[in-house]
């Protein structure tokens, strides 16, 4: 079963607390590319060892209305891997099935938003008692596009 990991951010997290997101965040003077800046973030906030993920490509640059573009690093891990969110930037970490973000029932467009003058669909997830939005919720969509079962998706 194929499985993708999302964060909490910590009510007290400098930038978008209390979002759903990926594990990430902005390149670091010590990042040699946008794949070393992906694990040392998700090792950083998740405790995910680097050594541990099998990069498999990138998906397309995602803007946030935030005003940052993402660049979302996709990557396999064998097993079960052990998370613990940081505390400090995040708070709980979502292990959630990608057949279950694909069933139809979990999305909803909810209109438009314009972002650098193009328009983006307002997407939203709903997993029980979190909800995905934004460009995370796109980033979803990308990552479903990809590697869901056919069939699994509608918007």
């Amino acid at each position: 079963m194929l499985r993708t990991t999302l964060i909490v951010r910590a009510a007290r997290a400098p930038t978008h607390a209390g979002d759903v997101a990926f594990p990430g965040g902005l390149v670091g003077q010590g990042d040699r590319s946008l794949v070393d800046t992906a694990l040392r973030e998700a090792e950083e906030e998740v405790q995910l060892a680097r050594e541990s993920v099998e990069v498999l490509g990138l998906l397309d640059d995602t803007p946030s209305g935030a005003g940052f573009i993402i660049t979302p690093v996709v990557g396999w891990v064998r097993g079960a891997p052990h998370l613990q969110p940081d505390g400090r930037e995040v708070s709980e970490c979502l292990e959630v099935s990608i057949e279950e973000l694909s069933a139809p029932d979990r999305l909803t467009c909810v209109g438009a938003r314009q972002i650098g003058g193009r328009s983006y669909p307002a997407l939203e997830y709903r997993l029980e008692r979190h909800l995905i939005w934004g460009a995370t919720a796109r980033v979803v969509q990308q990552l479903l596009e990809r590697f869901a079962p056919a069939g699994g998706l509608s918007a």
